[in-house]
């Protein structure tokens, strides 16, 4: 299948009416279920004269990690009328709540509280030593944290404050990549933002930036 799903993405063209007669249909073969595929990564993966195989065969990972990457860079005032549009649809259950917050938290957390320059940063590294900010933060707000950024952080966060860290870094699309190196004789175990996993967020994110972005289709991914 993703090899059929490629070769349509890439060389067929599928329109809107096409694809809403296909999506309207009560029983769809699979031929239907590629036409309905293949018209959203068209409509998400934007400025690609070809698109790889790779990105076919994740592209719903990618799509929901794009989205948080976006979010995560989306402006303050863009993210203020987002929020003010959910509330008055009455998405919102406080004023706590809402994507501008947990946007802000977030990158205070990993760049005041655990040595990060920004999310775009993937050089610095982490370890349990390091991360020591974190957990002072979770013991003392650890309910309130949570609540703002909608991620549940673990009962033992204290043994493995890199993994709650690890949380965040995937709310904003990205992942954690990880290395042993010898210190002093000893081996430690040293954390950071996987460049090859950003890099890859990072040119889908820029080719939307500067292509066609079909706010009806996007907003129909699930990023569950």
């Amino acid at each position: 299948m993703i090899t059929d799903l490629w070769n349509m993405v890439n060389n067929e063209h599928i329109d809107d009416e096409l694809y809403n007669d296909t999506n309207r249909k009560k029983r769809k073969d699979y031929g239907d279920k590629l036409i309905i595929e293949a018209y959203k990564i068209q409509q998400f993966f934007t400025g690609y004269d070809d698109i790889s195989i790779e990105i076919v065969k994740d592209y719903k990972n990618l799509m929901r990690d794009v989205l948080f990457f976006e979010e995560a860079n989306t402006s303050k005032l863009k993210l203020k009328k987002k929020d003010a549009l959910e509330r008055l649809s009455h998405y919102l259950i406080s004023d706590r709540n809402n994507s501008l917050a947990s946007i802000e938290l977030k990158t205070a957390i990993l760049t005041k509280f655990c040595g990060i320059t920004s999310i775009h940063d993937t050089d610095t590294y982490l370890t349990t030593k390091t991360l020591q900010p974190f957990v002072q933060l979770l013991d003392a707000n650890k309910s309130d944290v949570e609540a703002v950024l909608g991620i549940r952080f673990a009962a033992n966060y204290l043994d493995k404050p890199v993994q709650q860290v690890g949380k965040i870094i995937n709310s904003v699309g990205l992942k954690l990549a990880s290395e042993q190196v010898q210190v002093n004789g000893k081996r430690e175990r040293r954390y950071f933002i996987d460049k090859s996993y950003y890099d890859t967020i990072y040119g889908i994110y820029t080719k939307r930036l500067n292509g066609h972005v079909d706010h009806g289709i996007t907003s129909s991914i699930s990023v569950k």
